[in-house]
C-alpha cells in the first residue's frame, strides 16, 4: 500500500501530547528508520507522488520530517525516500519526544487526512495499537478501584480498546470488528484485495464466514464479473465515441414515442418480437439505446 507525501504541509497535525517537547535537527538519511508498523504492514510511497517531489527540487525539503526521539519517520517519507535517491547525506527534522505508541498514533492521523490511506490499512495499524490500550485500560480501571473479576476487567479491556482504535482511525467500532474477522478468518488472496481495496470490507468479511475453498471461489467469480463489466463499458464507450451525428432522414425518439409505438402493435405482431434483452449499463447520461432491427420492427406500418 502506498502513502502519499507530495504537500507535506497539508498532512501536518500537531503531536500526539501539546506537551511533548520537540527540537529542529538535521538527521543523517542513513541513521532514520521506518516506523516498525510501517515496514511489517508493507507500505511505500506512491510513485507518482516521488515525481512530484522530485519536480520540486530543493523545495521538497521545505518542510522537515517529523521524527520520534528513536529516529523513526512519522510524517515525510516520500521526502526521506527522494533524499536516498538522491544521494543526500542530511534531512532537516523536527524531533519530537514521543514513544512507538504515540508516532504511529500520529502516522495513522496524518494519513487519514490526506485520505492516502484505505480505511482497512488504516484499521490494520491502528491494531497494533490494542494491546497498549488493553494494558491502559486495565491500568485505569485498578486505579480507580474498579476491578471486580479478570473477566469483567479483560472485557472492558478490549471494548475500549476497540473504541479508541476505531477514533483514530476514523471508522466504525462496526469496521473494527469486521477487520479483525478478516485478518483471522480470510484466505491470503481475500486479505491482500481488502488491502487494496478491490473489495470492500463488508464484502470481504461476509466471504469469511464461508471454507477456504469457497472464499476463493467468490474472489474469483468477482473478479470475472467485475472483468466482465469492464469490458462492457470499454466496448459501448468505444461505440458511442464512434456515433456520428444524427442525419436529417434519423429522428430523436421521446420515451414517449417509444410507448406510443408499442402500443400500436397489435398483439399478434407483440408475439413476434419474443423477449428483447435489456442491460443496464453505468454510464453518465440519460440514454435509451435500441438497436436498428427493434426501432425498424416498431416503425413499420402494419399489413393490411
Amino acid at each position: 500500500m502506498e502513502l502519499q507525501d507530495a504537500q507535506p504541509s497539508r498532512n501536518f497535525e500537531g503531536p500526539p501530547s501539546e506537551t511533548a517537547e520537540f527540537c529542529v535537527v538535521s538527521y543523517s538519511v542513513d541513521l532514520l528508520k521506518a516506523h516498525p508498523s510501517y515496514a511489517q504492514h508493507r507500505l511505500s510511497v506512491h510513485p507518482a507522488k516521488l515525481a512530484v517531489l522530485a519536480d520540486l527540487g530543493e523545495l521538497a525539503f521545505k518542510y522537515p520530517l517529523i521524527v520520534t526521539r528513536d529516529h523513526f519517520v512519522v510524517d515525510g517519507y516520500g521526502r526521506w525516500d527522494l533524499a536516498k535517491r538522491l544521494g543526500r547525506q542530511t534531512v532537516p527534522c523536527v524531533e519530537y519526544d514521543i514513544d512507538e505508541a504515540d508516532a504511529l498514533r500520529w502516522l495513522i492521523q496524518v494519513n487519514r487526512r490526506s485520505q492516502s490511506l484505505s480505511d482497512f490499512i488504516r484499521i490494520e495499524l491502528a491494531l497494533d495499537l490494542e494491546k497498549h490500550f488493553q494494558e491502559k485500560a486495565r491500568s485505569n480501571m485498578q486505579d480507580g478501584g474498579r476491578l471486580k473479576g479478570l473477566s469483567m476487567l479483560t472485557e472492558a479491556g478490549k471494548v475500549n480498546s476497540r473504541a479508541e482504535i476505531a477514533r483514530i482511525a476514523g471508522v466504525s467500532v462496526g469496521n473494527v470488528h469486521k477487520v479483525k474477522n478478516i485478518l483471522a478468518h480470510a484466505c491470503v488472496p481475500i486479505r491482500d484485495a481488502a488491502r487494496t481495496g478491490e473489495v470492500s470490507i463488508n464484502i470481504a468479511e461476509k466471504w469469511t464466514h464461508e471454507p477456504e475453498s469457497r472464499q476463493k471461489e467468490s474472489l474469483r467469480l468477482f473478479r470475472i464479473e467485475r472483468g466482465i463489466r469492464r469490458k462492457a463499458r470499454q466496448l459501448v464507450s468505444a461505440e458511442l465515441a464512434e456515433l456520428q451525428p444524427l442525419t436529417n432522414d434519423e429522428h430523436i425518439f421521446t420515451f414517449s414515442d417509444l410507448v406510443r409505438l408499442a402500443e400500436r402493435l397489435p398483439v399478434e405482431r407483440s408475439i413476434e418480437f419474443g423477449s428483447i434483452q435489456i442491460r443496464i449499463l453505468n454510464i453518465p447520461g440519460r440514454n435509451l439505446f435500441a438497436s436498428k432491427e427493434l426501432i425498424d420492427a416498431l416503425t413499420q406500418e402494419p399489413v393490411q
